[in-house]
Order: structure tokens, then sequence, then C-alpha cells
């Protein structure tokens, strides 16, 4: 797997990411196996949410032993510092680690800002003191406030939606992003994800569902009582079990 340097950090991880969402839907131990068997098939950046149910919970259980290997990006969707460090001390108990690489605001409507009001990005700020965190970023949906962000120089790492179907407005962010100096996080709904350097949303073959059946493989060894897998482009039947399709796809 191709490497990149992520953002405007000094990591460098393969192009290829974990996108942690979907393990909600299976148990700890088929999560815990899904993990491992991404990582040993290359993948070493892992990205979840505090709002994911108990995906950190089950990210921890399947990274104990190999936390100083991979790279743990999470998010808060705390509106105020006070919820901050709640979420973030609640996301670094459930993680299994005493640092988050990548520490993320989780799709705000408004941009946090310093002497905001809120002390959130001070919050932050007086993490990465401490080390509980290492870098500051901001997953978002709304192309204003990641045009913002990126704009702003104020986040290390910007996380946004992009596919074949991306408009010009959301295409251009990308050269803004490469200007200001930076890699990015691009996401889709299947939550596999794809750090892209130089080829613009090009490498996000999420159409072609290249990155999803790569994922939907790693579960289905990994789970070998489940034997139901949908074809390309099936819809999973409604009364389906959560099998590996499901939960990569859903």
């Amino acid at each position: 797997m191709s490497e990149v340097r992520l953002g405007r950090t000094e990591i460098v991880s393969g192009r290829n990411a974990f996108g942690g969402l979907p393990i909600q839907r299976v148990s700890n131990e088929e999560a815990a196996r899904v993990v491992r068997k991404a990582f040993e098939n290359g993948f070493t950046f892992f990205d979840t949410g505090n709002s994911y149910t108990d995906s950190e919970e089950k990210l921890g259980l399947g990274l104990e032993g190999i936390r100083d290997k991979v790279i743990i990006a999470t998010k808060t969707k705390s509106k105020s510092a006070p919820q901050f460090w709640e979420h973030l001390n609640t996301s670094l108990k459930r993680l299994r680690t005493d640092y988050i690489d990548v520490y993320q605001f989780h799709n705000p409507a408004v941009l946090p800002r310093p002497d905001d009001g809120t002390g959130m990005y001070e919050a932050m700020l007086e993490a990465k003191e401490k080390g509980l965190i290492k870098h500051i970023g901001i997953s978002n949906h709304r192309i204003a406030v990641a045009e913002e962000a990126v704009e702003s120089g104020l986040y290390d790492v910007v996380q946004f939606p992009f596919s074949y179907l991306s408009s010009e407005q959301e295409l251009g962010l990308v050269k803004s992003q490469r200007d200001r100096g930076y890699q990015r996080i691009s996401r889709q709904q299947q939550q596999c994800k794809q750090i892209d350097s130089k080829h613009g949303c090009r490498p996000a073959v999420f159409g072609e569902w290249i990155l999803l059946h790569l994922v939907s493989s790693l579960v289905s060894a990994t789970m070998a009582s489940r034997r139901f897998a949908a074809p390309r482009g099936t819809a999973i039947p409604p009364n389906a079990s959560a099998t590996s399709s499901q939960a990569v796809s859903s």
C-alpha cells in the first residue's frame, strides 16, 4: 500500500484507512478480529468517533498491544469546553490509550475558533499541550465550514466527503487544501476512507467499490460463522442477518 503524509502533520500512513462506524453492528469479538485483520493487511490509520456508540471500545480492543504501530483518529460532538473534556477522557478510556493522534471536531455547524466564546478550541490547545492529543482536526459535511477550516490555518487535518459525484465547489476544496500544504482524509458513506495527496478525488474510487470490497473481504475472512455475502450493487434484504456486507455498506 502506498503511503502519504497526513494533513500538515508528520504522520505518514497508508493511503487507505479504516473507518470505524460499521463495527458498531458486530460483536466485540468479531470487531476485534476485523480490526486486527485490517492491520495485518496493511492498514495503519484507524478513524472513529465518540458518538459511534461502542466503536471506540471495539477499536481499542482490536488495537490492544499494537498501539505504537497505528494511528488513531477520533471525533467529538461537544458543544462546550466541559463536554469536550468529558468526551476526550471517555475516548481515551475506550480506546485504551493515553493519547490520540488526531482529535477532530465532529461536523460542527460553526467552525470552532479561538476566542469564539465556547472555549472549545482553547480546550483542544490545552489537550495538545498536555500530550493527550497530537494534532487538531475537523470532520465536516458542510462545504462552507470545511473551506473556512482550510483557510483559517487552525487545523492540521480536514476530513470531508468526496466521491465521483462531488461538485465543482467540493473539488475546489481539494485545490485549496493542496495549495496550503494539506493532505486530506476523504470519506464516504460506507466509511472506507482514502488519504489523498496529489490526484484530487480521482483515487477515491468509491464508485467502483474497490475499497468497499477490500474491507468486505477482510470482514468476511474473519467471520467464519457468517455465510451471507451480497454481490456488488445488490441490495441487502431487510431480514438478512448482520453480515459483513451490511457491516461495511450500511
